[in-house]
């Protein structure tokens, strides 16, 4: 028989002002990965976010960069590219996908 696993992914942009929001996303929303989208610039950032989000809770975190001069076109296609990756032991996924583009403006 084969087992069903679902994984719960949130993908939320990443400014510097976000990170209480992801981290309210993480609170309310059983998740099983974080995906991270932001600038170049907010990377430092968003990696300093992803160490204390894995050394807390043990979460696995990817970060995917975007570019400012097109950012609604690079964030459609990270997510994109996000939703189309799927490990071949996992069945299905779920996914919270949360974006603030204001915190990419």
């Amino acid at each position: 028989m084969l087992q069903t696993q679902i994984i719960t992914i949130q993908i939320a942009t990443f400014g510097s002002d976000d990170q209480d929001t992801i981290a309210s996303g993480i609170r309310n929303f059983p998740i099983h990965k974080l995906a991270l989208i932001c600038y170049d610039y907010d990377k430092e950032k968003a990696d300093d976010f992803s160490r204390k989000i894995r050394s807390i809770l043990g979460l696995p975190v990817s970060i995917h960069l975007v570019l400012r001069k097109n950012v609604i076109r690079d964030t459609l296609e990270r997510v994109s590219e996000l939703l189309a990756t799927r490990p071949a032991n996992i069945i299905s996924y779920n996914y919270l996908i949360i974006l603030f583009i204001t915190g990419l403006a």
